[in-house]
């Protein structure tokens, strides 16, 4: 059964909702009759809130809704999660949901709400700072998805101020990927972090974030010891800037995901990283791809990467590590016991750098896939490793199994 606009269910499993929604009883959106949403409003110990935006036209869509939300039941926590829709209705529907939920938050409503999804809203400059009104009263809010927002930089100062994202110390999930708020933007969302101590994954793709914002994110990565999972991918992070985010995680033991594709970091920036990765054993995501990383920083990583039993994902594609880069980073892959998935392409390694793994990809067990795409493999070697896989190595007995050459 799906969680659709309007539809109520009990005991949604942890897989239909997803990381964002865990272990909710019910979900209520606008077709479900007034009746109906107090009876399960007053009975339910979670609730989420869901609006489809097609049908969310006017004030009293909001209006109805919001006025049972102070009827909920004592200590439940809810969730809100909404899509205003595409096209010229959507800055109104926005501007009019948030104009009725400001007046319940200020009741019973803030203090309980635990999880806020606008994300591929158009929320825009206007709309995050009425947002930012709203998160004045929600203490206790643990997840927020803003990802697709286009947010930018005044919207962003407005949101991330101590008294709105930055009173959200509870703070545990925090989603913002592919907005635009660039470093002006990134270094108003340090200031609001160093409060939220309790971040454990957060999620800036594609900000227009380069060396300065990422310099003042690392001064805030210090606080967050629960982090878990951050990723960076696709702004302008820097050698530079890699040096600080990598002295900021020195601490961060516990660390199991980085991701830091498409970025500028070089040789330099990427043996400053390589000191975190050996600290951090959990580590199962690490992704360096599209970025400037040679011989020199795939030796650094290597090394690291001998720390890093836990490791099932390794990307470190559209680098020109060449024949001795990938030559480093070979003989290690067979001591990474659970690694499925491993990415090489466009690493410009030819037929003599895929020498050293056709030696060692037979070796690896868990391995489910490879892409080598756009190294200029020759027939025969394509031939070789397809060998190395499938006749002799993990893809024998592996139903589900892929190779890119």
């Amino acid at each position: 059964m799906a969680a659709m606009d309007g539809c109520a269910f009990s005991a949604l499993t942890d897989q239909l909702v997803g990381r964002m929604w865990p272990s909710e009883r019910v979900v209520i959106g606008l077709r479900v009759s007034k009746w109906a949403r107090q009876v399960l409003l007053a009975e339910a110990d979670r609730v989420l809130l869901s609006f489809n935006g097609y049908r969310f036209q006017d004030q009293l869509d909001a209006t109805r809704i919001c006025a049972d939300l102070s009827r909920h039941k004592e200590g439940a926590r809810l969730s809100v999660k909404i899509f205003l829709g595409y096209g010229e209705m959507q800055p109104m529907r926005l501007e009019t949901f948030l104009a009725c939920i400001q007046k319940v938050m200020t009741g019973s409503f803030g203090p309980v709400l635990e999880s806020l999804d606008f994300g591929d809203n158009d929320v825009y400059d206007e709309g995050a700072t009425k947002l930012a009104e709203v998160l004045r009263y929600c203490p206790n809010l643990r997840r927020v998805n803003l990802r697709t927002s286009i947010l930018e930089e005044i919207g962003a100062e407005q949101l991330f101020r101590p008294s709105a994202l930055g009173q959200c110390t509870a703070l545990t999930d925090l989603d913002l990927m592919n907005n635009a708020f660039g470093d002006v933007g990134a270094t108003h969302l340090a200031n609001a972090l160093k409060n939220c101590t309790s971040l454990e994954n957060l999620c800036l793709v594609n900000n227009e974030m380069r060396t300065e914002g990422a310099q003042s994110l690392a001064e805030a990565l210090r606080s967050m010891r629960s982090l878990t999972w951050l990723n960076l991918g696709k702004n302008g992070v820097d050698d530079k800037a890699a040096t600080a985010l990598a002295a900021s995680l020195q601490a961060h033991t516990n660390l199991r995901a980085l991701s830091l594709d498409d970025n500028w970091i070089g040789d330099a920036g990427v043996r400053e990283l390589a000191g975190v990765v050996a600290r951090c054993p959990s580590l199962t995501i690490l992704q360096l791809s599209s970025n400037r990383i040679a011989a020199d920083g795939a030796e650094a990583l290597a090394q690291a990467l001998r720390c890093a039993s836990a490791l099932s994902i390794l990307d470190l594609g559209s680098n020109a590590l060449e024949e001795a880069g990938v030559a480093r980073v070979a003989p290690v892959l067979p001591e990474l016991p659970r690694l499925a998935q491993l990415g090489l392409g466009w690493t410009e390694m030819g037929d003599a750098g895929a020498e050293p793994l056709v030696r060692v990809l037979g070796q690896c067990a868990a391995l489910k896939s490879v892409f080598l795409l756009g190294n200029g493999l020759s027939g025969e070697m394509e031939l070789r490793l397809n060998a190395a896989l499938y006749e002799q190595g993990p893809f024998q007995a592996q139903s589900e199994h892929s190779a890119f050459f």
